[in-house]
């Protein structure tokens, strides 16, 4: 069943953002996949390529193959994040609950976690020997300490 709340200026403010992004990721996902075939077709009716030219050929493809993943990953996220809107759950820390500053959703339009959590996050993942976040996390959500290991 739909929801008939009546949205705010935030959430006006931020589903705006969030379909602007998605448009733009679209925009540059189609240019990216435009500029590569031609110049794919320019390399294969072009003079013969010597091995350097194949060499630096195939390194321009990885990169771009990176480029792609990156904005398809970006564009999926963006994507979840309006799903998120519509549950109304969008904006929200999903660590600590509270809500997400505008600015950082500006900056990061599928960020989950007010920048305190994200911090923390980083912090764990980088410092507690050996351990993940999440692991720790799990363990720490069944009642196990620190000192307790994990199975």
């Amino acid at each position: 069943m739909p929801k008939f709340s009546r949205e705010s200026d935030r959430e006006k403010r931020l589903r705006k953002m969030l379909l602007r992004s998605k448009e733009d990721i679209r925009a540059r996902i189609v240019e990216e996949l435009g500029e590569k075939m031609a110049e794919d077709i320019d390399s294969t009716l072009g003079p013969a390529l010597d091995e350097g030219d194949l060499s630096t050929l195939e390194l321009g493809r990885d990169v771009d193959y990176w480029l792609l993943n990156m904005l398809t990953d970006n564009l999926k996220n963006v994507e979840h994040a309006l799903e998120r809107m519509e549950e109304g759950t969008y904006g929200t820390c999903d660590e600590c609950g509270l809500e997400i500053g505008e600015k950082r959703l500006k900056a990061m339009p599928f960020a989950r976690y007010c920048v305190d959590c994200q911090r923390e996050k980083e912090r764990l993942t980088h410092t507690d020997r050996g351990r993940g976040w999440m692991e720790r996390r799990a363990g720490v959500e069944h009642g196990q300490t620190e000192d307790d290991e994990l199975p």
